[in-house]
């Protein structure tokens, strides 16, 4: 935003900061419409991604509402742009919040308790499943006795030979359908 012109500053700085912001307050007046507008778009479009904080941008989403005070959104209308922000792989949480929760009672301070629980668990999930690959990617490294192929151990090999047979698909193909070759 440009100062209006011929609006001369130098009068309005003083010795300490909260002074010079209550005269340019008073000189300039409080954002026009054009700047809450710029602030309630950026509110309705904000959108947050699954690798995003969820909390921390949600308390992001809180501030630009803090710039909207002049709107005087009612607290349920916040709520739901809130809800609308959440990334598309919580539209579980947000379906569980609108169905449990009456339209009166939908303010912010009903649901962010409850968005930081799920933040938490999904946290903890996704540090479990890692365990999960890791504890795989260990068991794996040995490779598998009847194949030597490393993509899996014996206990998972597909086909177990019998005492007589060497393993391989071969065997397996005259065991399940005879000894075909070629097409059919």
């Amino acid at each position: 935003m440009a100062l209006p012109q011929g609006a001369p500053v130098g009068n309005v700085i003083t010795a300490s900061s909260r002074r010079t912001w209550q005269a340019l307050q008073a000189r300039f007046g409080d954002t026009g419409t054009a700047g809450v507008f710029i602030d309630f778009s950026q509110a309705v479009k904000f959108k947050i991604h699954d690798r995003d904080n969820v909390p921390a941008k949600l308390g992001e989403l809180d501030l630009i509402f803090h710039h909207l005070t002049a709107l005087a959104l009612p607290e349920n209308l916040h709520t739901m742009i809130m809800l609308s922000a959440l990334p598309d792989s919580w539209d579980n949480i947000t379906s569980t919040l609108l169905g449990t929760t009456a339209i009166a009672a939908l303010t912010p301070n009903t649901i962010i308790p409850k968005i930081h629980e799920e933040s938490a668990r999904r946290k903890g999930h996704h540090i479990s499943s890692n365990r999960l690959s890791v504890i795989k990617r260990t068991n794996t490294s040995q490779g598998c006795a009847v194949c030597k192929h490393t993509n899996h151990t014996t206990e998972n090999h597909w086909y177990k030979p019998s005492d007589d047979q060497q393993a391989g698909p071969s065997n397996y193909q005259q065991a399940s359908r005879g000894n075909t070759r070629g097409r059919g």
